[in-house]
């Protein structure tokens, strides 16, 4: 297996304000993030990958992720991650914190991100526009994939 990492252009990453789930949960306006408290946790949205869209350049190439690349993934484990890093875990498909919904454009996802540091760091940056584009890690069978000039 070949592991590789790649950042997704257009990705329209974005934050969502957090809602209270009754009016007596509702805080106070306190410009930027929303309060820890919150029940419903900071919420950011965007697409991890977007179909027949060529990457970044990567290092004398770019790259170009088909519709049907997907077809017979398992996304029932798939992990969001700072930096790639396995010990900042944003948001988990199997702890439910973590949709992945393929349509015409992509793979969209929507994660609830945990109360940690790392976590609220992120939700800032991308909440003023410091970070509006993410990437995604994957492993490729030997022989599946195609190069072309």
């Amino acid at each position: 297996m070949k592991q590789d990492r790649r950042l997704t252009v257009e990705a329209e990453l974005r934050a969502d304000q957090p809602q209270a789930e009754t009016p007596e949960q509702e805080q106070p306006e306190q410009g930027g993030a929303q309060n820890d408290a919150d029940p419903q946790g900071k919420v950011i949205s965007g697409y991890a990958i977007v179909w027949n869209s060529p990457s970044k350049d990567l290092g004398g190439f770019t790259e170009v992720v088909t519709p049907q690349a997907l077809d017979g993934v398992d996304l029932s484990d798939v992990l969001m991650l700072n930096n790639h890093d396995y010990s900042q875990v944003l948001a988990s498909v199997k702890a439910g914190t973590l949709e992945l919904e393929t349509d015409d454009k992509g793979l969209h996802f929507k994660a609830t991100l945990p109360n940690t540091t790392y976590a609220n760091d992120v939700y800032a940056q991308v909440t003023a526009g410091n970070v509006d584009s993410c990437s995604f890690g994957f492993e490729v069978n030997d022989g599946t994939d195609t190069w072309t000039k």
